[in-house]
């Protein structure tokens, strides 16, 4: 019998690794409340506490990478198309 992996949200995770952050609850007893193990619940929480800092960070500081993406696929673009005019400036020449 095969068993089925149960997938859950990033919504329910949040939740569930709040609930485990807030610390009225036992771990067990959210396990049993959420239908989760306990193991899931803390590598969930241990996200939480060291991801938990980037939710206030400068956003602008994260952009910069996204911009490098598009710099370096203009520079890509510009090289194929200096290729391709030398091509034609020789075939014209010939």
């Amino acid at each position: 019998m095969t068993r089925v992996r149960k997938t859950h949200g990033e919504g329910f995770k949040f939740k569930v690794a709040l609930a485990a952050l807030k610390g009225d609850r036992t771990l067990g007893e959210l396990s049993r409340e959420y239908a989760v193990s306990v193991g899931a619940i803390q590598k969930w929480r241990d996200q939480l506490e060291g991801g938990g800092k980037s939710l206030f960070a400068d956003k602008r500081c994260r952009s910069g990478t996204a911009d490098e993406r598009t710099i370096a696929k203009l520079h890509e673009k510009i090289g194929e198309l200096t290729m391709e005019r030398d091509f034609l400036k020789k075939a014209l020449e010939s």
